[in-house]
């Protein structure tokens, strides 16, 4: 294990160094980044597809998916195929380290970067990076495990695509990492009386967020559940 807890901030920047205020474009200039927009990787979006995710769908969370080979602690991924990458945020909304997911049906789902760990940080959709950075206006937060959290954020992102104008009304996600990945500082952060849903299996994700869940919610709960499984 490294002497820091994550990855170097220089090459991880390298690594996503695609300006996400750029549309997804696909010209000359792009073929020296190491990664591209993942709805315009076509194996990422058919792997998506397969679990009723559309890329487009998703968008909003500016994926990139590898395309060339990365930093050493990220050195194996585009052979073993775990090209898309999902940026891990710490207790502030700073991006610390990245989970890079297989888009080939094969086993392991995810790699975390090798020689560093994920203690501490978490998944989180636009709405959910602004809670963790204490900006207000969030109205709601749901909390899922690292498998569910695409479908989840497609599912929010529905939402707020039928309803126009109330984007402030739509809950913010946060992804579990992976198992015991979950801090103290994760926990002070997030303001948990604005949770109205937790579908993540970690006991102590449960523990320090259910607790504070109001029984008015329970009707809520069921039918998110509902909207992001079922879709």
């Amino acid at each position: 294990m490294n002497t820091s807890k994550y990855p170097p901030a220089e090459e991880l920047a390298d690594l996503l160094q695609r300006e996400k205020s750029e549309g997804p474009t696909e010209d000359a200039a792009d073929e020296a980044l190491p990664t591209r927009p993942a709805e315009l990787d076509n194996e990422t979006c058919a792997w998506l597809g397969r679990r009723g995710i559309d890329a487009r769908s998703i968008a909003h969370l500016s994926l990139h998916c590898l395309r060339k080979a990365g930093p050493p602690w990220a050195s194996r991924w585009l052979e073993t195929g775990h090209r898309l990458l999902l940026e891990l945020y710490d207790e502030h909304g700073i991006v610390r380290s990245v989970k890079a997911l297989r888009v080939d049906d094969d086993w392991p789902l995810s790699l975390s970067p090798e020689g560093y760990t994920i203690d501490g940080l978490c998944l989180a959709d636009h709405a959910g990076r602004r809670l963790l950075m204490g900006y207000p206006g969030t109205w709601g937060l749901v909390i899922v495990d690292e498998a569910d959290f695409l479908a989840t954020c497609q599912a929010m992102q529905l939402v707020r695509d039928i309803t126009p104008g109330a984007v402030d009304a739509v809950p913010a996600v946060i992804g579990v990492a992976g198992p015991g990945s979950w801090s103290l500082e994760l926990g002070l952060a997030i303001p948990f009386t604005s949770v109205i849903a937790c579908f993540a299996k970690d006991q102590d994700v449960i523990n320090r967020s259910t607790r504070h869940c109001g029984s008015a919610n329970i009707d809520m709960m069921v039918d998110l559940h509902d909207l992001i499984f079922k879709t």
